[in-house]
């Protein structure tokens, strides 16, 4: 009931601030794996869960600003597939590991990978926004794609009543005719595609919107402080 799951919130809170204690992390990255435990090939043994969790510090207490432009290519050899568990950040993501080779090897740090249907779905290792006319727009979550936490936040209004954020598919062709493309994750916040192959975009609302993250992360930590207070 919600006494259990409040209670392994708690428990897991803890962990997490004695574990960056113990490693005397004050700003860095929480890296949270959850697996099956036990044997089996392709029928499990068992349905019990291993969570292992590990952090370092990186030394950033905000997102960049400036965000960070990249330069990008479109990744087609290899489509991402629609289905359920796209929506989650999973072990094997031999597709996103494919984009990002292929991206080192033309130069460019950051890929567009397309699904199935041939509409923009995702970064290498982030969600897509696009912003036209005050609008928005990252695809939905039935295009295959992750369902990040900065992606999250984001439609859920942190940015507040200054754009209107929208769910939708993204085909290439309206892509590029947007003003501003980024790529969000829980690490750098918001970034920049600055140059999509040929064509060019702008950075000046990623730079606001990376203002309001930035605000709003300190608040992420109080609640996560809350919870510990409570646990003990």
């Amino acid at each position: 009931g919600v006494f259990f799951v409040g209670w392994v919130c708690s428990l897991i809170c803890n962990w997490i601030f004695e574990l960056l204690k113990r490693n005397q992390v004050v700003n860095g990255t929480l890296r949270i794996q959850v697996f099956r435990d036990g044997g089996g090939k392709y029928t499990p043994e068992t349905n019990q869960g291993c969570l292992l969790m590990e952090c370092s510090s990186d030394g950033f207490s905000m997102y960049p600003q400036p965000v960070q432009e990249k330069s990008a290519f479109v990744f087609d050899r290899i489509r991402l597939p629609k289905h359920v568990f796209g929506n989650y950040k999973a072990l094997n993501k031999s597709i996103h590991i494919a984009a990002a080779v292929e991206a080192k090897n033309v130069g460019v740090k950051e890929a567009i990978i397309l699904n199935t249907d041939g509409n923009a779905t995702e970064g290498i290792s982030s969600n897509i926004f696009a912003l036209h006319n005050g609008t928005i727009i990252t695809p939905s979550l039935s295009d295959g794609c992750l369902a990040g936490t900065i992606r999250s936040a984001i439609l859920d209004g942190l940015l507040g009543k200054q754009w209107t954020v929208l769910e939708g598919s993204l085909t290439m062709d309206a892509l590029n005719q947007y003003e501003e493309i980024w790529v969000t994750n829980a690490i750098t916040g918001i970034s920049v595609i600055k140059r999509l192959e040929n064509k060019f975009f702008g950075s000046i609302q990623a730079g606001k919107a990376q203002d309001i993250l930035s605000l709003a992360a300190p608040v992420s930590y109080t609640h996560l402080r809350a919870h510990e207070t409570r646990g003990n």
